[in-house]
């Protein structure tokens, strides 16, 4: 290809098409061939509705008592059926276990008390792969 790329991907019957300034690229995708093992990302943090993604991939994050509105958003780009991707969350000391696999990619926890916390997140992807590596976040307040 040629050109500057632009933001353009877009999934039609099985096919990729990539935009540039220049060029149309299109891709055939056929998922049977792919077995990829997903990637998964926290892609947005939110404190008390407040961005703070500045705070992503920066080790423990201590918060006062009074952040204790989180809301994580996350992402799995796979680029093959994208909607039959699905995520499990857990925040370790509020949930006793792993939540239900399903595609919502945002989760909001309220009015967390005083304590230390874990969040993580795993996806599987269209040919039912999970992620190797869980995207985590480590807080206390």
């Amino acid at each position: 290809m040629n050109g500057r790329y632009i933001y353009f991907l877009k999934e039609l019957q099985r096919k990729l098409y990539i935009g540039t300034t220049g060029a149309l690229s299109i891709t055939d995708i056929n998922p049977k061939l792919s077995s990829t093992v997903p990637s998964v990302h926290i892609s947005h943090l939110s404190v008390n509705n407040a961005n703070a993604d500045s705070l992503l991939g920066m080790g423990v994050h201590a918060f006062s008592p009074t952040q204790n509105n989180l809301t994580f958003e996350f992402v799995s780009p796979t680029f093959i059926d994208e909607q039959a991707t699905e995520y499990q969350y857990q925040l370790q000391g509020i949930d006793k276990d792993w939540s239900t696999p399903a595609a919502n990619y945002i989760i909001a926890y309220s009015q967390l008390p005083a304590g230390d916390y874990t969040f993580m997140v795993r996806a599987k992807n269209a040919n039912s792969l999970w992620s190797l590596t869980d995207a985590t976040f480590w807080l206390y307040h």
